[in-house]
């Protein structure tokens, strides 16, 4: 690395400087523990992975019949399934998207009052309600499955992988909410 700064302080100073001040910001950021894209936070990822004994398998039925999400390419899935996911947990928060005490740290005694209460209520997001997100989901799924959907049933299967394989559990989600 140093021959790299030392080779291209000799040949290109702009770039050396910008170069140089990218890994200040980065080291600041890392310091501080800031998650902003594109910088991100090294131990976020460098966690030791334990093994799970207990999994999840989710199957999907519309109009009452089984949808295979896995004919879904990975960007369908990601956006029809990882979204329903991340809504539940919204839903659970009473729709706040960020965590509040995040924005306080941040911003209060920092801005304005009325500036403060503007940003609060711009980055939590309260108007999203159950109709928006559902309306949009089910319209997505009409448009990846080629069909009407008028009714949409999640049947979660809780399963355990140790001492030996086995469902433990099911758990039933219908999802109707006056979609026609």
């Amino acid at each position: 690395m140093n021959m790299f700064l030392k080779h291209l302080y000799q040949k290109w100073k702009a770039m050396f400087y910008f170069v140089l001040v990218f890994i200040c910001v980065q080291a600041f950021i890392q310091y501080k523990r800031v998650e902003t894209i594109p910088f991100f936070i090294f131990d976020l990822y460098s966690g030791k992975a334990r093994l799970s004994d207990t999994g999840y398998y989710d199957r999907y039925y519309l109009n009452g019949n089984y949808f295979d999400t896995r004919k879904l390419s990975s960007r369908e899935q990601e956006t029809l399934l990882g979204s329903y996911d991340y809504y539940l947990h919204l839903k659970a928060n009473d729709f706040y998207a960020t965590d509040t005490m995040t924005i306080h740290n941040r911003f209060y005694g920092r801005i304005p009052g009325h500036l403060y209460k503007t940003v609060f209520d711009r980055l939590t997001n309260r108007k999203v309600n159950d109709s928006a997100y559902l309306y949009w989901w089910r319209a997505y799924f009409e448009q990846v499955s080629n069909q009407k959907v008028d009714s949409i049933v999640k049947i979660t299967s809780r399963i355990s992988y140790k001492p030996e394989y086995r469902v433990m559990k099911d758990t039933v989600s219908i999802i109707k909410y006056a979609f026609r």
